[in-house]
């Protein structure tokens, strides 16, 4: 039933050609979830719904997690899917799901609000689904890969949006016995760009390491580079 879906969309739809298939799906995301629990800690009881689902041409659902970093790590599960077909280009490392990093210091929101609440939310919510977004779409055209940088267009004549990409330090994970793994979107200034474009990401994170601004895209920072 999904066919004309996939014809407005121009991407593949993920269905279940049977409840075999189906249970299949579900047992992978409940397995992928589990991975992400114990290597992140415990995710936070409320996700981020999307109102129009990615798969039917919408945003992503953000799994916020805040027992790894100090602040909330906010997840994608909608990338590394059951169907390969579904899946972004693979990486050099593999198989992902995005993750950004935000310093937010009160995590009450996440804990006192329901899973459909329609209450405030963090003001990184809307910052992690502005990056992790259109670099999802991206994804299924082009590899992206830990080291390597990136630019989002601004709209009506903003900056561009600048992006360094690594891993997310954590345990492995697999699910369906596949692994994969957690592919970090940093946002940066522009002289961080382009330090890391000049001299290497490593370098760059070193310096982010340094002054205490890594891994997180908060950008009320001065520049070190």
């Amino acid at each position: 039933m999904f066919n004309w879906l996939k014809q407005l969309f121009g991407r593949k739809v993920e269905s279940a050609s049977s409840p075999e298939a189906e249970a299949a799906a579900y047992a992978f995301d409940e397995e992928k979830q589990k991975a992400l629990d114990t290597a992140l800690g415990k995710m936070e009881d409320t996700v981020i719904h999307a109102i129009i689902p990615y798969f039917l041409g919408g945003t992503l659902d953000l799994y916020p997690f805040r027992r790894h970093i100090p602040g909330t790590l906010y997840v994608t599960q909608e990338l590394f899917t059951f169907d390969p077909r579904s899946r972004p280009k693979k990486s050099r490392d593999g198989w992902f799901e995005l993750a950004v990093a935000f310093r937010d210091a009160d995590g009450s929101v996440f804990k006192n609000a329901s899973r459909d609440s329609d209450g405030e939310m963090p003001a990184s919510v809307s910052l992690a689904s502005r990056l992790l977004n259109p670099l999802a779409r991206y994804s299924e055209m082009a590899s992206l890969s830990p080291g390597e940088t990136a630019e989002l267009p601004g709209d009506d004549g903003e900056p561009s949006t600048c992006i360094v990409f690594d891993r997310v330090e954590c345990s492995p994970m697999s699910a369906g016995g596949t692994p994969f793994f957690l592919l970090l979107v940093i946002q940066v200034h522009p002289a961080e760009l382009a330090m890391a474009r000049s001299q290497g990401s490593e370098a760059l994170f070193a310096a982010l390491k340094q002054h205490g601004h890594y891994p997180y895209s908060d950008l009320d920072r001065p520049s070190v580079a």
